[in-house]
């Protein structure tokens, strides 16, 4: 993303203030496709949870580390990176409720009862039906894959992945695609 003169210049006094403080975690989404990048782009964008198979746009917290920040520069053409903040700062660890969050898309993170208000709201309008599956449509996805087998569970597109390991002794752990980085 490049910045005009001014833009740039405005963040850079923002981050050079005295009680500038680095944000703790970073929401991270790809918006560029995989397609035609190196293999060592696609193994990182995969340990991120934002590889071949995830649709563009999808958002993943990674907390902001050496280790990882190191890694988002390497891809930082494929994809966009949003600062966390905590505008009413961080929820208490014994007391924090997940209906009481919420995290909006210029990366605001929101800790406030009203909020869960809102989601008793939504949840007791249709509490059953909620998560069900309705049977069209796990048979129309059944259906597909089994007419399109490609790239499906069912079909061709897992076989040229070998998962097993005969020596493990002798596996180089540093560049297995099976090891997926957790937070």
């Amino acid at each position: 993303m490049l910045l005009s003169g001014e833009e740039n210049t405005e963040l850079w006094q923002e981050t050079n203030k005295k009680d500038y403080q680095a944000p703790t975690v970073l929401l991270v989404e790809r918006i560029k496709p995989v397609f035609g990048q190196p293999w060592y782009h696609k193994e990182i964008l995969e340990r991120l949870g934002l590889g071949r198979f995830v649709f563009n746009g999808k958002q993943v917290a990674v907390p902001n580390m050496s280790f990882y920040t190191s890694k988002l520069y390497q891809v930082k053409h494929l994809i966009k990176i949003t600062p966390v903040t905590f505008p009413h700062g961080l929820p208490p660890k014994e007391d924090f409720d997940p209906k009481m969050a919420k995290l909006t898309a210029d990366g605001k993170f929101l800790y406030h009862p009203k909020i869960k208000e809102h989601n008793l709201k939504l949840e007791s309008k249709n509490p059953s039906n909620r998560l069900k599956i309705k049977e069209s449509t796990y048979k129309e996805d059944a259906n597909m894959h089994w007419t399109s087998p490609y790239g499906s569970p069912l079909g061709s597109g897992n076989y040229s992945r070998d998962t097993t390991c005969f020596n493990p002794e002798k596996k180089d752990f540093a560049s297995d695609h099976t090891i997926k980085d957790k937070y």
